[in-house]
């Protein structure tokens, strides 16, 4: 895992701010020349990051776990410390500061306080990479029951970050209390004063700025565990119960991610179990249909593919694409079965005739679109609305209308005819040409698809027509596959 630069400019960023600290206000250092303060700075900076980058290839490079973070912050806050005492030790040794007294200490504790915002500022950084790699990798992590907790975590981070902050103003006001306890003269007095207040200002917008640096790092942190979170409940309110929160953590996000995909896979358990429900209420209904019918549950099943064939061949055409998404193709597909389920209120001298319909059985015949348009609707009073419930009334009631008008039950014509019912017209009638009947022999595919060319613009809408033109080789492999009297043609109709 590579660490990204900014991490490395914390060095270059500490070293300045300490240089900057010293020549503002240490009084040691005002005989000194630029390089002669910089020069050992950089040095001891430099060599600090080295061995930090040492120190991470050995202990980090092969290192993906939950417990990288930590092991980066250890490795940060004990190099810088190591610098700290570095620069106290040469300051000491080679400049002749005191170190005991408070030049070396402001040294040690400058680097150090420093030194702990940039390593949480690391830590949090690694817990975000670490995330990002166990969820992309699918990984989930074992929830333990003696897991960490978030909300400690922050706590400790707060009142440590207060803590590091109080210190070092408390010090820095000892020190400067202490001087001007040395001082006799007003002069000196007020511009003690004064350099308590610049020293008191600028450890302040530092310290201010460190722990304003972490809080932007805990929000990403916390934004990429609510984030995973937000993604997961929309797919799953847009039905998509296939997706699932990456368990990255051992804290309350982690059992958080873990309760959510528990819900996910509930409701998805859920949810099929209604779907097998629904599709075992339309084959009772579609079979009860059957029964009092002279056609077969292989009629139900060819018409249905029928549907399915010339549904997903439109799609692809630009017009309609919008309009027959997948969910849209496999909700018409899965309500085609129902088109003839009002026969079964026709009664059985009109229904099973063998010959002809005289003109007044034709029109009780007719009434089955409008008894099934009816039973629909009573379970929709009952249910509430649903798409599915949408397609089923309209493919019930309108799969007899025609382009021109001239159907029937409501004489619907054109466009006014939703797409369902003019996509089962074409498939309806094909399957009645082709398939054999008491009162007639089947016809061949070509006479039933010369029959249809004929009705392109008056019975079937023109472009569902060029459509079956276009798929007419499916229609004949499924019309083979599923002819009557076949064993699979009494499975699932909806399968």
């Amino acid at each position: 895992m590579k660490t990204d630069a900014w991490n490395v400019n914390h060095y270059a960023i500490a070293c300045g701010l300490l240089a900057l600290y010293g020549i503002a206000v240490c009084p040691l250092l005002e005989s000194l020349s630029v390089a002669t303060l910089m020069v050992p700075m950089v040095i001891a900076f430099g060599c600090g990051l080295l061995v930090r980058n040492a120190l991470r290839r050995w202990l980090l490079s092969s290192d993906l776990s939950l417990s990288r973070p930590r092991r980066a912050f250890i490795i940060e806050w004990a190099t810088l410390l190591a610098v700290g005492f570095g620069l106290a030790v040469f300051n000491h040794t080679v400049l002749e500061f005191p170190f005991a007294s408070h030049s070396g200490l402001k040294v040690v504790l400058g680097v150090a306080s420093i030194g702990f915002f940039v390593s949480i500022d690391v830590m949090l950084h690694e817990q975000m990479a670490v995330g990002r790699h166990l969820k992309q990798e699918g990984i989930a992590v074992q929830l333990e029951a003696s897991r960490q907790s978030f909300s400690r975590r922050l706590f400790v981070l707060s009142t440590v970050s207060i803590l590091v902050v109080s210190m070092v103003l408390v010090l820095l006001i000892y020190k400067q209390l202490l001087f001007l306890s040395w001082q006799e003269s007003l002069e000196d007095l007020n511009k003690v004063w004064l350099a308590i207040l610049f020293e008191s200002v600028f450890v302040v917008a530092i310290m201010t700025a460190y722990i304003a640096k972490v809080m932007k790092s805990s929000s990403r942190v916390l934004a990429f565990y609510l984030g995973n979170q937000k993604d997961a409940l929309e797919r799953v309110s847009e039905g998509n119960y296939t997706g699932s929160v990456p368990v990255v953590s051992r804290d309350e996000f982690g059992d958080i991610a873990r309760h959510t995909n528990d819900m996910i896979q509930t409701i998805a358990a859920r949810s099929a179990e209604l779907q097998r429900t629904q599709d075992a209420t339309i084959l009772a209904l579609a079979a009860l249909a059957e029964t009092r019918d002279n056609e077969t549950g292989a009629h139900i099943m060819r018409t249905q593919y029928y549907v399915r064939e010339l549904a997903e061949y439109l799609a692809n055409q630009p017009a309609y694409r919008d309009t027959l998404t997948p969910d849209t193709v496999k909700l018409i597909y899965k309500s085609t079965p129902l088109h003839d389920i009002g026969k079964v209120g026709i009664p059985d001298d009109v229904l099973l005739k063998p010959g002809k319909l005289s003109e007044d059985e034709y029109e009780i015949m007719k009434t089955h679109t409008t008894l099934g348009l009816h039973a629909l609707v009573v379970v929709e009073t009952e249910l509430g609305q649903s798409n599915f419930l949408n397609y089923a009334k309209d493919v019930v009631a309108t799969h007899h209308e025609r382009w021109d008008g001239n159907g029937y039950p409501a004489g619907l014509a054109g466009e006014s005819i939703p797409l369902c019912g003019r996509l089962m017209a074409v498939a309806d009638v094909y399957d009645a040409l082709t398939s054999k009947r008491v009162y007639k022999p089947a016809f061949s595919h070509e006479k039933a698809r010369s029959i249809i060319l004929e009705g392109r613009g008056s019975q079937f809408d023109p472009t569902v027509v060029d459509a079956f033109v276009e798929c007419e080789s499916a229609f004949i492999a499924i019309a083979n596959r599923h002819s009557d009297g076949e064993p699979e043609a009494s499975q699932s109709l909806v399968a």
